[in-house]
């Protein structure tokens, strides 16, 4: 099976990145294997090495009655614990709001790993938090 990515470096809320997604026929992406996350994080690494892309972006992960899920496509309800080692350090944290999944280019010198945000976390031209854009998913 052949997955095809796009990253989209739209400011945006989860909500709307997964309707995004949806409207294009995709979904947000999920990585249920090891090796599909290594797939992703190299076209993050060669995304991000472009002039003014974005260093975070929506994944299809959210936390449901208190698990984190994989909540799209094929995956849904494919679980990821908070033991993963593809979280972040110190990651998911603890924090109510924080029920949306992103990954991250680079963060506490880690780099691809999954965090947990606001799943209404936009920058909103504000400068008051990272602007994050999306990756869907096809098949």
């Amino acid at each position: 099976m052949n997955n095809c990515y796009t990253f989209h470096d739209v400011d945006s809320t989860w909500n709307e990145a997964r309707d995004a997604c949806r409207d294009m026929g995709a979904h947000l992406v999920t990585m249920e294997t090891t090796d599909e996350w290594n797939k992703v994080k190299v076209y993050l690494a060669q995304k991000v090495k472009e002039a003014g892309s974005y260093t975070h972006y929506y994944i299809g992960l959210s936390k449901e009655a208190g698990t984190w899920k994989w909540t799209e496509a094929g995956s849904p309800g494919v679980t990821v614990a908070t033991g993963d080692s593809r979280w972040q350090k110190n990651e998911p944290s603890p924090t109510p709001v924080e029920i949306c999944g992103e990954i991250n280019s680079f963060y506490k010198k880690q780099y691809g790993h999954f965090n947990n945000v606001a799943c209404d976390a936009k920058d909103g031209g504000e400068g008051r938090t990272a602007k994050r854009g999306y990756i869907c998913e096809n098949y």
